[in-house]
């Protein structure tokens, strides 16, 4: 172990800064309890996770901002109880579920924004209660696999910008700076996936504006 300052109960670990039970893990600040993780920055409770800010009970995960007990996710910004998911935004109880924004209560959804207690949707706004939907309308099951899965290969690997950096870009015990507007992030999809969409039942330019 090298780079310890400040900090104590430290195994096998590089560059640890006023922290506290550290093992197998490297860059971390101010934090405690972190196991087999890296680039932590005033996170406690860390296991097998990196790049993780401001964030408790995180496990199996990535790219966490202001999350409290995150589990297997990527790219969680202000989240809470959250779960094999990625891309989620200012969200609480999120399960099986890729770009989320402002929601509570969704479980195998995509692309959905202001929604609470969904179950199986994708593409829909300010709706709740419900399942198999797309354009908040009721689908078939079999057609909402079937959108999923195009859904799904056509934002493959695919990560929205909300930092301007994650610390194993940028080695600092600062936070990244969050960009919170949320429009510009839909920007970054492509123009193969805005295209797919146009082409989805049900869609309508007024709908995708909200």
């Amino acid at each position: 172990k090298s780079g310890i300052y400040l900090s104590s109960s430290v195994n096998n670990s590089h560059v640890v800064n006023n922290s506290e039970n550290v093992n197998d893990s490297l860059y971390v600040f101010n934090s405690e309890d972190v196991d087999k993780s890296k680039y932590i920055v005033s996170s406690d409770v860390v296991d097998n996770s990196k790049q993780v800010y401001l964030s408790e009970f995180v496990y199996n995960s990535e790219r966490v901002y202001n999350g409290y007990n995150i589990n297997d996710s990527q790219n969680i910004v202000d989240g809470v109880y959250v779960a094999n998911s990625k891309n989620i935004y200012m969200s609480n109880s999120i399960f099986d579920s890729n770009l989320i924004y402002k929601s509570v209560n969704l479980k195998n959804c995509y692309f959905c924004a202001e929604c609470i207690g969904l179950n199986n949707a994708i593409l829909c706004q300010g709706t709740g209660n419900a399942e198999y939907l797309l354009f908040n309308k009721p689908i078939e099951p079999q057609q909402f696999e079937m959108i999923k899965k195009q859904f799904l290969s056509l934002i493959k690997d695919f990560d929205i910008p909300y930092a301007t950096y994650w610390p194993n870009e940028s080695i600092s015990s600062e936070a990244p700076n969050i960009n919170r507007k949320i429009t510009e992030h839909y920007k970054s999809l492509t123009a193969k996936f805005w295209k797919w969409v146009k082409t989805l039942p049900g869609y309508s330019n007024e709908f995708m504006f909200q």
